[in-house]
């Protein structure tokens, strides 16, 4: 298992889709060990994905936010307009 694990760390993955797929088969498999552990309740995971969901959109929109600033700025620049 460790030896499939590290081959697999190793090995680049040659799409998004690849890396897309891999995530969700881990968060998958770690998800379903924790709940037939008993290590966790489907309910107090569903809240924690709630709270995680909301972190993350929060900086999604921040770095959306820089990043239409930066283009606006360079925009400018571009048009001789300089640095704002």
């Amino acid at each position: 298992m460790k030896q499939s694990l590290k081959k697999h760390r190793s090995s680049r993955c040659s799409s998004q889709q690849e890396l897309l797929v891999f995530s969700l088969a881990q968060a998958d498999a770690l998800t379903k060990l924790l709940f037939e552990k008993g290590l966790t309740s489907e309910a107090e995971f569903m809240e924690k994905l709630s709270e995680e969901r909301v972190n993350y959109q929060r900086m999604q929109r921040k770095h959306q936010r820089a990043s239409c600033y930066c283009r606006k700025n360079l925009s400018s620049h571009r048009e001789g307009k300089g640095w704002t």
